[in-house]
């Protein structure tokens, strides 16, 4: 059956001699289906075989527990050597993913005011720009103006000039 030695864990089962006991059943599930009771000798009878039955359920159901028994010992062993280094192996993974989230936001933080900086930049270069053509405007209607008045002052001379030759 279960013989556990040197770290390792072995199993035999002998499946011939459950197999043979097992086939009974058949006979028996046929001999069932195939009563009929109509007097007190079948009555009897079927009695018997119902004892019969129950006594073949009991014995399988006894050499099945036998062979698994040793099968759910092994597996809670088995569980049991595994439980920790998966649970250590549960706890470096959400360790490794919480680092890597951590670190995510702290890099979208990062791009983030990187963003403002640079937003920051780009509206503060706007506005200079924008004082920039103010003043550019701003000259050239003066210069406009200086314009209009000299040429009003050359028609003045003009005028002038104009005057004295008549």
């Amino acid at each position: 059956m279960l013989k556990e030695e040197n770290n390792k864990i072995e199993i035999t089962i002998d499946t011939e001699e459950a197999i043979q006991k097992s086939s009974v059943a058949n006979t028996m599930y046929n001999e069932a289906n195939s009563l009929v009771i109509q007097n007190q000798q079948q009555y009897d009878e079927a009695t018997l075989i119902l004892k019969a039955v129950k006594g073949k359920y009991k014995e399988l159901d006894e050499q099945r527990k036998e062979i698994t028994l040793p099968l759910d010992v092994a597996k809670k062993n088995i569980m049991n050597l595994y439980k920790t280094p998966l649970e250590l192996l549960t706890k470096a993974e959400e360790k490794i993913k919480s680092l890597l989230l951590q670190y995510a936001r702290q890099k979208e933080a990062e791009a983030l005011e990187e963003r403002k900086r640079l937003q920051k930049l780009a509206e503060q270069e706007a506005e200079k720009q924008r004082k920039l053509i103010e003043e550019k405007i701003a000259r050239a209607q003066a210069s406009e103006k200086l314009n209009e008045k000299e040429k009003l002052n050359k028609i003045e001379e003009l005028e002038q000039i104009k005057e004295t030759v008549q």
